[in-house]
């Protein structure tokens, strides 16, 4: 994936194409149907482009019209692609809008949301971060001696 000039992704229908996503992230032009699930990452022209599901025609054009396109321009499509998964798909963000999420439904008492408590509010009380209560310690011992090592040498390469 790394040395392609671009990648394409022509489901008909997919619920989120990791490979889509993953080539994004390394900066690659994606040329994606509207019925791959990845499509909802793509602005057609911006940060790659989105051609109808099954439709060969426009598939066959996308492709000519990404194969003449310069390095510079597709480099600048890819930067745009990686710079979108990386603020889209951002682990804590979504987890911060799933924790809203479940708060909202938890406040609205609109159903039964007694599996909702069991899952994610069990015992954490007023702490955000209660949750982890049921994580295996050392897992979260690793992850946390990893992600410490990770922002120590990030500072030292500054």
């Amino acid at each position: 994936m790394t040395s392609a000039k671009a990648v394409l992704v022509p489901s008909l229908w997919d619920t989120f194409n990791l490979g889509a996503a993953e080539a994004m992230a390394l900066g690659k032009a994606v040329v994606v149907s509207d019925g791959a699930g990845a499509a909802d990452l793509v602005e057609h022209g911006v940060n790659g482009f989105i051609f109808p599901a099954g439709d060969a025609g426009r598939l066959a054009e996308l492709v000519r019209e990404v194969n003449g396109m310069s390095e510079a321009e597709l480099d600048s499509i890819g930067r745009a692609a990686s710079d979108t998964v990386t603020t889209v798909l951002d682990p804590a963000r979504i987890s911060l809008e799933k924790l809203s999420l479940y708060r909202s439904l938890r406040a609205s008492n609109a159903s039964d949301t007694s599996w909702l408590e069991s899952c994610v509010f069990s015992d954490c009380g007023s702490d955000d971060l209660g949750f982890l209560d049921a994580q295996p310690l050392r897992a979260l011992c690793r992850y946390v001696m990893r992600r410490g090592f990770d922002k120590v040498f990030a500072r030292q390469r500054r």
